[in-house]
C-alpha cells in the first residue's frame, strides 16, 4: 500500500539514498564521482534537517510498505510555490506518485498562485512528465553544483481556483492551469 507523508527527521538518511539513487538511474552522462559531488550539496542530510524543521516547507515521502520510493520538498515564495525536487525511483515512477505530490504541494499552500519548478535538461522523462501535466518552459539558468554546472529549463504553472462541478471545462479554457478544488482533491490536466 502506498503512502505520502511528511518526512521525519529520524528518515533523512534513507531519504538522501533516494535522491542519490534516483541521480544515478536518471543521469547516465555523469560520472558516479560527479554525481557523489553534486547530491553532497544538493541533498545535504543538515540541509535536509533545517528543511523538514522549516514550517514553511513542504517535504513529503511517498512509501510502499514503509519503504521511502519517492521524495518532495517545496516551499512558498509571495505566491509561488516553488519544487526543487520530486524524485521517484525508477521502479515506482508511472503509478501516479509525482501526480499525488503535485496534488499535495499545491494544497499544503492554499494562497499560492503559480508552481515553479527546474529539471535538469537532460532529464526528458521529468520535462515529458511536466508538459503532459501542463507546466510550459519559461526560462533556464546553469548552476554551478560541487564544481559542475548544471543546467536547468524552468518551467511554470498556474493555479486557479474552481469547484468541482467547473473542472473540466475550467481545464479547456485554461490548459496549463492547475485546478485546485475545495469539494474534493486537486485536478491536474
Amino acid at each position: 500500500m502506498m503512502s505520502i507523508e511528511r518526512l521525519q527527521i529520524e528518515e533523512v538518511f534513507e531519504a538522501k539514498a533516494v535522491l542519490r539513487q534516483v541521480w544515478i538511474d536518471t543521469y547516465t552522462n555523469y560520472t558516479s564521482e560527479e554525481i557523489d559531488k553534486i547530491t553532497a550539496v544538493w541533498h545535504d542530510p543538515q540541509s535536509l534537517m533545517k528543511e523538514v524543521k522549516n514550517p514553511k516547507y513542504y517535504f513529503a515521502v511517498a512509501k510502499y510498505d514503509k519503504k521511502i520510493v519517492g521524495v518532495i520538498t517545496a516551499h512558498i515564495a509571495k505566491k509561488s510555490i516553488k519544487i526543487p525536487r520530486i524524485y521517484i525511483l525508477k521502479s515506482y515512477q508511472g503509478q501516479g506518485i509525482g501526480s499525488q505530490f503535485l496534488d499535495k504541494a499545491v494544497n499544503a499552500f492554499p494562497d499560492a498562485e503559480i508552481v515553479e519548478l527546474g529539471v535538469e535538461e537532460e532529464n526528458k522523462k521529468a520535462l515529458g512528465f511536466y508538459e503532459n501535466h501542463g507546466f510550459i518552459v519559461t526560462g533556464n539558468y546553469e548552476e554551478e553544483v560541487g564544481g559542475h554546472m548544471v543546467k536547468l529549463v524552468i518551467m511554470q504553472k498556474k493555479i486557479i481556483i474552481v469547484s468541482q462541478g467547473n473542472a473540466l471545462s475550467l481545464n479547456k479554457a485554461f490548459p496549463w492551469s492547475l485546478n485546485r478544488v475545495y469539494t474534493s482533491s486537486l485536478h491536474i490536466a
